[in-house]
């Protein structure tokens, strides 16, 4: 209870059952994996362990904030909204990192069929002088 009265809602931390919040982390990798193949690689499961762990949290307090009031007793807006904006910034983040994004799949698109500026080739010709 705040100094007013009014109920506090808190969105983190998760007192789930740790096991019960790897199974759903682990869920959701699954589920985006299938949706993006490329992050199938062990390179990317710790990110991926990351923004599957912040997506879950993000769902669990966007839950918890659209029950709440907007703004306090004091008329502030609540802290719990800045929280969730954090979190769904950080979510952005990893997913731009993950090629999860139609920009970040863009640039990985245009990476892949991007031919290197400077080939074997072209290294020996600038090394030797000549193209041979």
């Amino acid at each position: 209870m705040t100094k007013r009265g009014a109920r506090r809602v808190h969105i983190v931390p998760d007192k789930s059952d740790p096991a019960v919040i790897e199974r759903e982390i682990n869920h959701l990798i699954d589920e985006v994996i299938g949706l993006a193949p490329h992050l199938a690689s062990p390179l990317f499961r710790p990110l991926l362990h990351s923004f599957c762990s912040i997506t879950r949290l993000v769902h669990k307090a966007s839950a918890k904030v659209e029950q709440m009031d907007i703004l306090d007793v004091d008329g502030e807006l609540r802290r719990s909204y800045d929280t969730l904006m954090r979190m769904v910034l950080t979510q952005s983040r990893l997913a731009n990192e993950l090629g999860l994004t139609p920009r970040s799949l863009r640039e990985l698109a245009i990476a892949a069929n991007a031919k290197p500026i400077l080939d074997i080739q072209s290294i020996r010709m600038l090394t030797n002088g000549s193209g041979h």
